[in-house]
């Protein structure tokens, strides 16, 4: 699939979920333009899952109540979720069947952008007192990145008519 339709894709989804949960007015519209949003639709289509559009329904789910008022702070980071980078999206890395290593790199993306979203907040978060597990020094922001891109690198080139990966990276988690 390309952007377009995986964008038609994700507006179709938004629509259904938006019959069962409150959006804030204007919420949906945003969330049009929310490239995380974006990739977490496109992984299970990119990954030949058996049930795309159901893996996709799931996994937009969780990752609406992980940034929407109400819900949010059940998964904010924890001291819990140290113990590895992709511990937070567990909910989300896995698909009904297909090429579970193109998951994952999708995923891996997404944590990606994750920690740079971290080390982007780091002085914000030490000011506010919010947990961050760079300024907590449990994470090396070094390390992890040069991991993650190793990681991710075989799987670019099948990502980039998606979305350009360097680009991103350096996006808001929630845009």
């Amino acid at each position: 699939m390309n952007r377009s339709e995986i964008f038609d894709e994700m507006q179709s989804i938004l629509d259904d979920l938006s019959g069962i949960i409150h959006l804030p007015d204007g919420r949906k519209e945003s969330l049009l333009g929310n490239q995380t949003l974006l990739l977490i639709t496109a992984i299970p289509y990119l990954a030949a899952s058996a049930a795309p559009r159901r893996d996709a329904l799931t996994h937009m789910m969780t990752y609406l109540l992980s940034i929407l008022p109400g819900t949010k702070e059940y998964y904010l980071h924890g001291e819990t979720d140290d113990v590895h980078i992709m511990h937070r999206l567990k909910l989300i890395s896995t698909i009904s069947s297909g090429n579970e290593a193109i998951a994952n790199a999708g995923v891996v993306l997404i944590a990606r952008n994750m920690l740079e979203d971290y080390h982007r907040d780091r002085q914000e978060d030490m000011q506010q007192g919010k947990y961050n597990p760079l300024v907590s020094g449990k994470w090396d922001y070094e390390t992890l990145a040069g991991e993650l891109e190793e990681a991710f690198a075989p799987y670019q080139d099948l990502f980039r008519p998606i979305l350009d990966p360097d680009t991103y990276i350096q996006s808001f988690w929630e845009d």
